[in-house]
């Protein structure tokens, strides 16, 4: 099944969509919030035992909603084909009903969840309970889902695409048995069957807290091996589905109710998180193409600056917002530009965010596709591209701030264009700009290739600038097999530079987005555990320890060593 298939099956279930949007059971207009004043109280000061309280910082997590990225685009895009390929046909039709879903929900709902209405709810001096805001999201998306059904069931296609959304998921269930690679399949055992509900969203946001409670893990500290399981495939999908259908403030306080309002895991508590936002805009805007009222739909930037300063005054600082920015649109508007510009002068933003394996380099290359592509009637040009990039980084250096740069192997928005997200472009920025402060998300690769030349770039980098950093966000390290020879590599490869990338790494979660690997929950546990095993067999200390998970984060921020809120 063609990629340009499932385009035109989304339109089509999209003109259905638009057209039940005005029905009284999909309708959610003014809808009740069981809200209630909420207080953002930090831990006390660690305990004096590295290993019995552990403050974290979180270098890597996303509180964005559907008026701030294109969800859609990203999953028709790099979901997709990311995890699919042209295989699995079942699971990508699914994936196109899960998106259709999310814009019938985002076309009733838009003006609640937009960024100047929940600036004015903020304001207000309410926040709202988490569990109530996803279950009222979990039936608004089932109410969309079951009448797109109801439309279907009146035509005679029996095919994949006009098949009810319940047998649609539990047939890619059967399809993906288990993974999407072959030595899962072997160990597949069958489901039971899966039913689609009122309570699906909900139930996939707070599967973990479920799983808990069946195994009866009550206590306040859980031990080493009792870390919850990966919640699954479907249910990181539905979960992502419904963070991004509520309020971005909904997302920050539910992340700390799981992370930080009691320290979890052994003692382990998220103390600081970054809050870093997406601007995906004619990058993969050419990617999964649906006829949705773009303009209607989004949040301007300036109001999004406006609700995460909010945010982070909100939370006392506990939820520090980074900025997603644009080359194409910092090329095209100046007043695109002033608004970083006074994001970072005024402090509570302290970087940027940039997205090249979406399809651009640092140096200002582009995907192949991007070259003769128009967004809303504009195209762009290498040289243009790099003069855009130029902008925000002289803004992001006049301001002291700093650059987070994706630079995960894989997130490609076209087959090859993952490429773009080389450290050798890195390379060339830093040596005319050898000041400049960088973190590379994900640390290079996620890929099982820990000696390929593609990861050796970016370390090479972090161990020839002293303002290089990098975080792990999902970098399978809930496998100590996988930890274990990370660390010892990165021991041997630093050589006379003693614990050098150890002082460069920090902690990163990628909360909330898609990834291949474990649950968020999960992995804040088992990554905990392993590094504390891993002190145990001497691949590093205690101070490496508290350097990665808190550490470092507050050095590369502050050049001045860990802030204490």
């Amino acid at each position: 099944m063609n990629t340009e298939f499932n385009r035109r099956i989304a339109l089509k279930m999209l003109a259905s969509l638009m057209a039940s949007a005005a029905l009284s059971g999909c309708t959610s207009s003014q809808r009740e919030s069981d809200c209630k004043n909420y207080q953002f109280a930090h831990f006390n000061a660690p305990n004096s035992d590295a290993l019995k309280l552990t403050p974290v910082w979180d270098m890597h997590a996303h509180f964005f909603n559907a008026t701030d990225l294109l969800t859609v685009q990203y999953i028709m895009g790099p979901v997709l084909n990311d995890y699919l390929g042209n295989s699995f046909p079942f699971t990508r039709v699914l994936l196109t009903r899960v998106a259709s879903g999310i814009l019938g929900v985002l076309l009733n709902k838009k003006e609640q969840i937009q960024a100047s209405e929940e600036l004015k709810w903020l304001n207000s001096s309410v926040a709202c309970s988490p569990g109530a805001e996803y279950g009222k999201v979990s039936k608004e998306f089932f109410d969309v889902v079951s009448e797109e059904d109801h439309q279907k069931s009146l035509t005679t296609n029996r095919e994949a695409p006009g098949m009810s959304f319940n047998a649609l998921l539990n047939a890619s269930a059967r399809e993906l048995q288990g993974g999407f690679e072959k030595s899962n399949k072997l160990r597949f055992q069958q489901n039971p069957e899966i039913e689609f509900t009122e309570d699906t969203i909900l139930n996939a946001i707070v599967g973990n807290s479920i799983y808990e409670q069946q195994k009866g893990l009550k206590s306040r500290f859980r031990s080493y091996s009792r870390c919850p399981d990966d919640p699954g495939f479907f249910s990181r999908i539905f979960a992502f589905a419904g963070r991004a259908l509520v309020r971005r403030s909904t997302n920050i306080q539910d992340y700390y109710d799981r992370y930080s309002r009691e320290p979890l895991y052994n003692g382990a508590g998220v103390r600081h998180v970054m809050n870093i936002g997406c601007d995906f805009d004619f990058f993969l805007s050419d990617i999964g193409k649906l006829s949705f009222p773009h303009n209607q739909a989004i949040s301007p930037i300036k109001d999004q600056i406006a609700v995460n300063e909010k945010l982070w005054e909100h939370t006392n600082g506990f939820a520090i917002p980074v900025l997603g920015v644009n080359p194409y649109k910092a090329f095209y508007d100046d007043d695109y530009c002033a608004q970083v510009d006074g994001a970072l002068a005024r402090g509570v933003y302290k970087g940027v965010k940039l997205y090249p394996s979406i399809g651009y380099s640092v140096t200002g290359k582009l995907r192949s596709k991007l070259h003769d592509f128009k967004f809303q009637g504009k195209g762009i040009t290498e040289l243009q591209l790099q003069k855009g990039i130029n902008k925000l980084l002289d803004i992001v250096q006049n301001r002291k701030g700093y650059v987070t740069s994706h630079t995960t192997y894989s997130k490609g928005a076209e087959s090859g264009a993952e490429a773009l997200a080389d450290s050798k472009y890195w390379g060339e920025v830093l040596k005319e700009r050898p000041d400049l402060r960088v973190n590379f998300g994900h640390m290079g690769d996620t890929a099982d290739r820990i000696s390929d030349s593609w990861r050796t770039g970016f370390l090479d980098l972090m161990l020839k600038y002293d303002n290089v950093y990098a975080d792990f966000g999902y970098h399978e390290y809930a496998n100590y097999t996988k930890l274990k020879s990370d660390l010892q590599f990165l021991k041997n490869y630093q050589g006379m530079d003693s614990n050098k990338l150890f002082q460069r790494i920090t902690y990163g979660s990628d909360w909330f987005m898609i990834s291949k690997d474990k649950g968020a929950n999960a992995y804040l546990c088992s990554t905990i555990t392993n590094f504390r095993k891993a002190i145990t067999e001497n691949l590093l200390d205690e101070k490496d320890y508290q350097g990665v998970f808190y550490g470092n984060a507050s050095q590369f921020l502050t050049g001045r060593g860990a802030i204490d809120v």
